[in-house]
């Protein structure tokens, strides 16, 4: 077992090399991340493709941010392998990752993919307001959002992992984001 267990001041971790977990090579068969009150974010998996049998993640009340697990889903690592409870939502459940992460319009795109693989902005569609999460390493960043017509409308600083804007002003519509220092860019849609 891979275990991250009872860390009081652990806010995240990396394993970059880490593919696999459980194949025949390997000694690890499962993973279990519990009781890590600080931790509040997944994204030390970004290359995991294999699990062999279970994710256990359970009691890491600060943990909000697990679009790592939406990756995980999209390399072919079925759902009920993940066992959750007792994290902040929407990492509390499967159901809510997906339905609220994964099933969303998330990606960002751009020329450099492992850049953007980890620039995410949800819910999409909204109808009021979107979070955007980013890695440290693009830290700060700056935001411009423009309307369907291509006019810039709005210019942000982008200055934490995970930050919210408002837009609620905005007319539905389609709406483009773009990241000009990380030549990075993704679509917006504003619904009633």
């Amino acid at each position: 077992a891979l275990n991250i267990l009872e860390n009081p001041n652990l806010e995240n971790f990396s394993f970059p090399s880490l593919t696999h977990i459980g194949a025949d090579s390997e000694k690890y068969r499962y993973i279990s991340i519990r009781d890590n009150p600080a931790l509040t974010t997944l994204n030390g998996f970004p290359n995991l493709e294999y699990l062999r049998d279970t994710f256990s993640l359970r009691d890491n009340p600060s943990l909000s941010d697990c679009d790592a697990i939406c990756r995980m889903l999209d390399r072919g690592i079925e759902p009920w392998r993940f066992k959750m409870s007792g994290n902040d939502f929407p990492c509390n459940s499967i159901a809510d990752i997906e339905e609220h992460i994964c099933d969303t319009l998330t990606t960002i795109f751009t020329p450099e993919k492992e850049a953007a693989a980890f620039i995410l902005a949800y819910p999409n569609p909204t109808t009021s307001d979107f979070q955007l999460s980013i890695p440290k390493m693009q830290l700060p960043a700056e935001m411009h959002i423009y309307d369907p017509t291509g006019k810039r409308i709005r210019r942000e600083r982008v200055t934490s992992l995970r930050q919210h804007f408002q837009i609620a002003g905005l007319p539905p519509g389609i709406y483009y984001i773009h990241f000009p220092g990380l030549n990075a860019f993704g679509k917006l849609i504003k619904t009633p």
